[in-house]
Protein backbone atom coordinates (compact mmCIF):
# COMPACT_ATOMS: atom_id res chain seq x y z
CA UNK A 1 0.00 0.00 0.00
CA UNK A 2 1.32 3.46 -1.20
CA UNK A 3 0.88 5.95 2.29
CA UNK A 4 2.12 9.29 2.38
CA UNK A 5 2.78 11.36 6.38
CA UNK A 6 2.21 14.59 5.75
CA UNK A 7 3.03 16.98 8.95
CA UNK A 8 3.46 20.78 8.68
CA UNK A 9 6.76 20.60 11.45
CA UNK A 10 9.67 22.13 10.75
CA UNK A 11 12.12 19.46 11.01
CA UNK A 12 15.01 21.65 12.77
CA UNK A 13 13.11 22.16 15.82
CA UNK A 14 13.84 20.51 19.39
CA UNK A 15 9.77 20.36 20.06
CA UNK A 16 8.28 17.17 21.57
CA UNK A 17 5.73 17.75 18.14
CA UNK A 18 8.47 16.82 15.91
CA UNK A 19 10.64 14.13 17.65
CA UNK A 20 6.98 12.44 18.18
CA UNK A 21 6.42 12.77 14.47
CA UNK A 22 10.17 11.91 13.33
CA UNK A 23 10.37 8.91 15.53
CA UNK A 24 6.89 7.96 14.56
CA UNK A 25 8.34 8.05 10.79
CA UNK A 26 11.52 6.13 11.72
CA UNK A 27 9.45 2.90 12.71
CA UNK A 28 6.86 3.69 9.45
CA UNK A 29 9.63 3.20 7.55
CA UNK A 30 10.95 -0.47 9.24
CA UNK A 31 7.35 -2.01 9.18
CA UNK A 32 6.46 -0.93 5.65
CA UNK A 33 8.86 0.41 2.62
CA UNK A 34 6.34 1.80 0.53
CA UNK A 35 6.43 5.65 3.04
CA UNK A 36 6.69 8.74 1.64
CA UNK A 37 6.78 11.79 4.22
CA UNK A 38 6.49 15.60 3.79
CA UNK A 39 7.51 17.80 5.97
CA UNK A 40 8.80 21.65 6.48
CA UNK A 41 12.14 22.79 6.55
CA UNK A 42 13.72 26.38 7.61
CA UNK A 43 17.08 24.99 6.26
CA UNK A 44 18.47 23.52 2.92
CA UNK A 45 21.10 21.22 5.62
CA UNK A 46 17.67 19.73 6.46
CA UNK A 47 19.32 15.92 5.84
CA UNK A 48 21.79 16.56 8.61
CA UNK A 49 18.51 16.44 11.28
CA UNK A 50 17.12 13.55 9.45
CA UNK A 51 20.40 11.35 9.59
CA UNK A 52 19.63 11.34 13.51
CA UNK A 53 16.57 9.96 13.42
CA UNK A 54 16.57 7.96 9.71
CA UNK A 55 18.54 5.27 7.86
CA UNK A 56 20.09 7.09 4.66
CA UNK A 57 17.97 4.74 2.71
CA UNK A 58 14.95 6.30 4.04
CA UNK A 59 15.90 9.81 3.64
CA UNK A 60 15.13 10.02 0.26
CA UNK A 61 11.75 9.08 0.87
CA UNK A 62 11.45 12.13 2.40
CA UNK A 63 10.14 15.91 0.93
CA UNK A 64 11.06 18.47 2.69
CA UNK A 65 9.01 21.97 1.59
CA UNK A 66 11.45 24.73 2.20
CA UNK A 67 10.20 28.18 3.63
CA UNK A 68 12.72 30.34 5.06
CA UNK A 69 12.24 31.73 8.48
CA UNK A 70 11.06 35.07 9.09
CA UNK A 71 11.20 37.41 12.53
CA UNK A 72 9.04 39.98 11.59
CA UNK A 73 5.08 39.64 11.16
CA UNK A 74 5.41 35.85 12.22
CA UNK A 75 1.75 35.96 12.24
CA UNK A 76 1.06 36.71 8.92
CA UNK A 77 4.00 35.03 8.05
CA UNK A 78 3.17 31.28 9.97
CA UNK A 79 -0.60 31.38 7.46
CA UNK A 80 1.43 32.18 4.42
CA UNK A 81 3.78 29.26 5.31
CA UNK A 82 0.86 27.01 6.26
CA UNK A 83 -0.75 27.40 2.74
CA UNK A 84 2.04 26.71 1.21
CA UNK A 85 2.74 23.63 2.79
CA UNK A 86 -0.51 22.67 1.87
CA UNK A 87 -0.09 23.55 -1.54
CA UNK A 88 3.29 21.85 -2.01
CA UNK A 89 2.30 18.58 0.08
CA UNK A 90 -0.64 18.24 -2.10
CA UNK A 91 0.64 18.93 -5.86
CA UNK A 92 3.00 16.02 -4.79
CA UNK A 93 -0.38 13.74 -3.54
CA UNK A 94 -1.81 14.32 -6.30
CA UNK A 95 0.93 13.51 -8.42
CA UNK A 96 1.61 10.34 -6.62
CA UNK A 97 -2.14 9.24 -5.26
CA UNK A 98 -1.15 7.55 -2.58
CA UNK A 99 -3.86 5.01 -0.96
CA UNK A 100 -3.51 6.25 2.51
CA UNK A 101 -2.85 9.48 4.10
CA UNK A 102 -1.54 9.95 7.31
CA UNK A 103 -1.73 13.82 8.47
CA UNK A 104 -1.01 15.69 12.26
CA UNK A 105 -0.90 19.28 13.37
CA UNK A 106 -3.34 20.62 10.78
CA UNK A 107 -6.86 20.38 10.29
CA UNK A 108 -6.96 22.40 7.37
CA UNK A 109 -3.99 20.16 5.67
CA UNK A 110 -6.30 16.97 6.28
CA UNK A 111 -9.42 18.06 4.66
CA UNK A 112 -8.27 19.56 1.93
CA UNK A 113 -6.12 15.62 1.37
CA UNK A 114 -10.20 14.26 1.91
CA UNK A 115 -11.52 16.77 -1.03
CA UNK A 116 -8.90 16.38 -3.12
CA UNK A 117 -8.37 12.59 -3.03
CA UNK A 118 -11.60 11.25 -2.12
CA UNK A 119 -10.37 7.79 -3.05
CA UNK A 120 -7.60 7.79 -0.54
CA UNK A 121 -8.02 7.43 3.12
CA UNK A 122 -7.05 9.93 5.77
CA UNK A 123 -6.01 9.42 9.04
CA UNK A 124 -5.72 12.12 11.10
CA UNK A 125 -3.75 12.75 13.93
CA UNK A 126 -5.89 14.78 16.98
CA UNK A 127 -3.72 16.04 19.60
CA UNK A 128 -6.09 19.01 20.73
CA UNK A 129 -9.40 19.93 19.89
CA UNK A 130 -9.50 23.47 18.48
CA UNK A 131 -12.30 25.71 20.27
CA UNK A 132 -12.84 28.34 17.46
CA UNK A 133 -11.32 29.60 14.07
CA UNK A 134 -10.76 28.14 10.59
CA UNK A 135 -9.09 24.48 12.32
CA UNK A 136 -12.47 24.36 14.22
CA UNK A 137 -14.32 24.72 11.21
CA UNK A 138 -12.23 22.10 9.38
CA UNK A 139 -12.29 19.61 11.86
CA UNK A 140 -16.04 19.94 12.30
CA UNK A 141 -15.80 18.84 8.16
CA UNK A 142 -13.51 16.28 8.94
CA UNK A 143 -16.09 14.37 11.50
CA UNK A 144 -18.53 14.35 8.78
CA UNK A 145 -15.94 13.16 5.61
CA UNK A 146 -16.50 9.30 4.87
CA UNK A 147 -12.72 8.59 3.90
CA UNK A 148 -11.22 10.35 7.31
CA UNK A 149 -10.69 8.42 10.54
CA UNK A 150 -9.70 10.51 13.48
CA UNK A 151 -6.49 8.95 15.72
CA UNK A 152 -7.02 11.02 19.42
CA UNK A 153 -3.89 10.30 21.15
CA UNK A 154 -6.34 10.44 24.53
CA UNK A 155 -9.46 8.47 25.67
CA UNK A 156 -10.85 12.14 26.86
CA UNK A 157 -9.79 13.49 23.22
CA UNK A 158 -12.17 10.88 21.68
CA UNK A 159 -15.21 11.30 24.48
CA UNK A 160 -14.94 14.86 23.49
CA UNK A 161 -14.72 14.15 19.27
CA UNK A 162 -18.21 12.60 20.12
CA UNK A 163 -19.67 15.07 21.74
CA UNK A 164 -18.99 17.23 19.13
CA UNK A 165 -20.63 14.57 16.22
CA UNK A 166 -17.84 12.03 15.68
CA UNK A 167 -18.50 8.88 14.69
CA UNK A 168 -17.62 6.54 17.78
CA UNK A 169 -16.77 3.69 14.14
CA UNK A 170 -14.34 6.19 12.75
CA UNK A 171 -12.13 7.59 16.29
CA UNK A 172 -9.45 5.46 17.13
CA UNK A 173 -6.95 5.97 20.18
CA UNK A 174 -3.47 6.05 19.63
CA UNK A 175 -1.52 7.12 22.37
CA UNK A 176 2.22 8.52 22.23
CA UNK A 177 5.32 6.30 22.79
CA UNK A 178 8.74 6.00 23.38
CA UNK A 179 12.22 4.72 21.35
CA UNK A 180 13.05 2.13 23.75
CA UNK A 181 16.12 1.88 21.35
CA UNK A 182 17.39 4.88 22.85
CA UNK A 183 17.27 3.16 26.50
CA UNK A 184 18.98 -0.08 25.93
CA UNK A 185 22.16 0.61 26.31
CA UNK A 186 22.68 3.54 28.65
CA UNK A 187 23.91 2.96 32.00
CA UNK A 188 23.12 5.03 35.12
CA UNK A 189 26.45 6.86 36.40
CA UNK A 190 27.47 5.89 40.31
CA UNK A 191 26.98 8.52 42.30
CA UNK A 192 28.55 8.74 45.98
CA UNK A 193 27.48 12.72 46.70
CA UNK A 194 24.48 11.54 48.88
CA UNK A 195 22.34 13.68 46.94
CA UNK A 196 18.81 12.30 46.12
CA UNK A 197 17.94 13.78 42.25
CA UNK A 198 14.38 14.58 41.31
CA UNK A 199 14.33 15.09 37.41
CA UNK A 200 12.30 16.86 35.66
CA UNK A 201 12.41 17.09 31.44
CA UNK A 202 10.47 19.58 29.45
CA UNK A 203 9.60 23.11 28.80
CA UNK A 204 10.22 25.07 31.72
CA UNK A 205 7.74 27.89 33.15
CA UNK A 206 6.03 29.38 35.94
CA UNK A 207 4.12 31.62 34.44
CA UNK A 208 2.13 32.19 31.08
CA UNK A 209 1.05 29.69 28.53
CA UNK A 210 2.97 26.68 29.92
CA UNK A 211 2.38 26.70 33.15
CA UNK A 212 0.20 24.29 32.73
CA UNK A 213 2.77 22.06 33.27
CA UNK A 214 3.03 22.79 37.16
CA UNK A 215 6.92 23.71 36.92
CA UNK A 216 6.03 26.13 39.91
CA UNK A 217 4.58 23.27 42.01
CA UNK A 218 7.73 21.28 41.74
CA UNK A 219 9.88 24.02 42.79
CA UNK A 220 7.62 24.40 45.80
CA UNK A 221 7.69 21.05 46.58
CA UNK A 222 11.67 21.72 47.52
CA UNK A 223 10.39 23.26 50.62
CA UNK A 224 9.18 20.51 52.25
CA UNK A 225 11.80 17.74 51.20
CA UNK A 226 14.78 17.07 53.41
CA UNK A 227 18.12 19.17 51.88
CA UNK A 228 19.58 16.10 50.91
CA UNK A 229 16.99 16.38 47.71
CA UNK A 230 17.72 18.23 45.11
CA UNK A 231 15.23 19.59 41.77
CA UNK A 232 16.99 19.39 38.69
CA UNK A 233 15.30 20.95 35.31
CA UNK A 234 16.06 19.94 32.31
CA UNK A 235 14.51 21.81 29.29
CA UNK A 236 13.96 25.31 27.48
CA UNK A 237 13.00 28.51 29.53
CA UNK A 238 10.08 30.26 28.56
CA UNK A 239 10.00 33.77 30.31
CA UNK A 240 11.38 34.36 33.78
CA UNK A 241 12.03 31.16 36.39
CA UNK A 242 11.26 32.21 39.41
CA UNK A 243 13.37 30.38 41.89
CA UNK A 244 12.96 31.37 45.93
CA UNK A 245 16.28 32.21 47.49
CA UNK A 246 16.51 29.87 49.84
CA UNK A 247 15.88 26.77 47.02
CA UNK A 248 18.75 28.28 44.78
CA UNK A 249 21.21 26.03 45.94
CA UNK A 250 18.60 23.32 45.81
CA UNK A 251 17.08 23.82 42.17
CA UNK A 252 19.52 23.77 39.44
CA UNK A 253 18.20 25.18 35.69
CA UNK A 254 19.83 22.53 33.46
CA UNK A 255 19.22 23.86 30.37
CA UNK A 256 17.87 22.50 26.64
CA UNK A 257 19.96 19.32 25.81
CA UNK A 258 19.48 17.55 22.64
CA UNK A 259 16.95 14.17 22.78
CA UNK A 260 20.31 12.59 22.59
CA UNK A 261 21.06 13.21 25.65
CA UNK A 262 17.58 12.85 26.82
CA UNK A 263 18.18 9.31 28.14
CA UNK A 264 21.47 9.54 30.22
CA UNK A 265 20.29 12.54 31.68
CA UNK A 266 17.06 10.95 32.91
CA UNK A 267 18.53 7.63 34.14
CA UNK A 268 21.16 9.22 36.24
CA UNK A 269 17.89 10.73 37.94
CA UNK A 270 17.08 8.87 41.32
CA UNK A 271 13.18 10.51 41.16
CA UNK A 272 11.66 11.84 37.94
CA UNK A 273 8.27 13.80 37.97
CA UNK A 274 5.41 14.53 35.69
CA UNK A 275 3.72 17.90 37.95
CA UNK A 276 0.73 18.62 35.38
CA UNK A 277 -1.77 21.59 37.00
CA UNK A 278 -5.20 19.83 37.24
CA UNK A 279 -6.45 23.55 37.13
CA UNK A 280 -6.01 23.31 33.06
CA UNK A 281 -8.10 21.93 30.65
CA UNK A 282 -5.30 21.10 27.98
CA UNK A 283 -3.36 18.91 30.76
CA UNK A 284 -6.92 17.21 31.61
CA UNK A 285 -8.06 16.32 28.23
CA UNK A 286 -5.27 16.33 25.66
CA UNK A 287 -2.16 15.61 27.17
CA UNK A 288 -0.58 12.68 26.91
CA UNK A 289 2.93 13.65 27.62
CA UNK A 290 5.97 11.96 25.23
CA UNK A 291 7.81 12.24 28.61
CA UNK A 292 5.99 9.87 30.67
CA UNK A 293 6.49 7.57 28.11
CA UNK A 294 10.35 7.82 28.20
CA UNK A 295 10.55 8.03 32.23
CA UNK A 296 8.93 4.55 32.11
CA UNK A 297 11.82 3.69 29.95
CA UNK A 298 14.33 4.83 32.10
CA UNK A 299 13.44 2.37 34.57
CA UNK A 300 13.37 5.04 37.16
CA UNK A 301 11.05 5.55 40.22
CA UNK A 302 8.18 8.23 38.85
CA UNK A 303 5.49 10.41 40.83
CA UNK A 304 2.70 12.08 38.52
CA UNK A 305 0.02 14.64 38.56
CA UNK A 306 -3.52 12.54 39.53
CA UNK A 307 -4.96 13.17 36.02
CA UNK A 308 -7.38 11.29 33.24
CA UNK A 309 -4.59 11.12 30.47
CA UNK A 310 -1.79 9.90 33.01
CA UNK A 311 -4.25 7.07 34.24
CA UNK A 312 -5.33 6.44 30.81
CA UNK A 313 -1.28 4.97 30.72
CA UNK A 314 -0.40 3.85 33.99
CA UNK A 315 -1.17 2.68 37.35
CA UNK A 316 -0.10 2.48 41.01
CA UNK A 317 2.09 -0.36 39.70
CA UNK A 318 4.42 1.65 37.91
CA UNK A 319 4.08 5.10 39.40
CA UNK A 320 2.95 7.15 42.42
CA UNK A 321 0.20 9.80 42.21
CA UNK A 322 0.23 12.99 43.97
CA UNK A 323 -2.77 15.28 43.83
CA UNK A 324 -2.41 18.03 41.02
CA UNK A 325 -1.27 21.46 42.31
CA UNK A 326 -0.27 20.60 46.05
CA UNK A 327 3.44 20.44 46.66
CA UNK A 328 3.49 19.72 50.13
CA UNK A 329 1.29 16.04 48.80
CA UNK A 330 3.87 15.72 45.70
CA UNK A 331 7.00 16.28 48.54
CA UNK A 332 5.30 13.20 50.31
CA UNK A 333 5.33 10.86 47.25
CA UNK A 334 8.76 11.75 45.85
CA UNK A 335 9.89 10.39 49.06
CA UNK A 336 7.52 7.27 49.00
CA UNK A 337 8.32 7.04 45.68
CA UNK A 338 12.22 7.25 46.23
CA UNK A 339 12.09 4.68 49.36
CA UNK A 340 9.30 2.36 47.30
CA UNK A 341 11.79 1.90 44.41
CA UNK A 342 12.24 -2.54 43.58
CA UNK A 343 13.70 -4.21 40.83
CA UNK A 344 10.22 -5.75 40.59
CA UNK A 345 8.75 -2.06 40.25
CA UNK A 346 11.06 -1.31 37.53
CA UNK A 347 10.26 -4.21 35.65
CA UNK A 348 6.74 -3.25 35.50
CA UNK A 349 7.71 0.20 34.48
CA UNK A 350 9.70 -1.59 31.24
CA UNK A 351 6.71 -3.97 30.60
CA UNK A 352 4.73 -0.70 30.17
CA UNK A 353 7.20 1.06 27.88
CA UNK A 354 7.30 -1.93 25.58
CA UNK A 355 3.48 -1.23 25.11
CA UNK A 356 3.75 1.75 24.62
CA UNK A 357 6.80 1.92 21.85
CA UNK A 358 7.29 3.59 18.34
CA UNK A 359 7.58 0.02 16.93
CA UNK A 360 3.72 -0.87 18.21
CA UNK A 361 2.34 2.82 17.57
CA UNK A 362 3.30 2.58 14.10
CA UNK A 363 2.28 -0.89 13.46
CA UNK A 364 -1.14 0.09 15.01
CA UNK A 365 -1.06 3.32 12.51
CA UNK A 366 -0.91 1.02 9.39
CA UNK A 367 -2.85 -1.72 10.86
CA UNK A 368 -5.81 0.75 10.90
CA UNK A 369 -5.03 2.22 7.81
CA UNK A 370 -5.01 -1.48 6.04
CA UNK A 371 -8.80 -1.96 7.72
CA UNK A 372 -9.77 1.42 6.77
CA UNK A 373 -8.91 0.38 3.04
CA UNK A 374 -10.33 -2.91 3.09
CA UNK A 375 -14.13 -1.47 4.37
CA UNK A 376 -14.72 0.80 1.35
Amino acid sequence: MKTFYIAPLNIESNSANIIQALKTIKYLFKTERNITVVLKTHSKEYKKRLSQFLDKEYINNVYAVYIPLKEKNRAIFFAINRILFIFASMILALRKKPDAIICRSSEPLALVASVLLPNSCVLFEVHEIPKKGLRRAALLRLLKSENVLLAPITRETKKELISIGGDPKRIRVIPDAVDLEDYQQVRPLKKKDGIVRVGYFGKIATSGEYKWKGVNTLIESMRFLPKKFHLFLFGKTIGRIRIPKELSERVHLMGNISHNHVPKKMVGMDVLVLPSSGKSEFSQKYSSPLKLFEYLASGKAIVASDLPPIREIVTEKEVTFFNPDDPEDLAKKIIQAYRNMSKERKGTCLKKAEKFSYNARARQLLKIINKMREDT
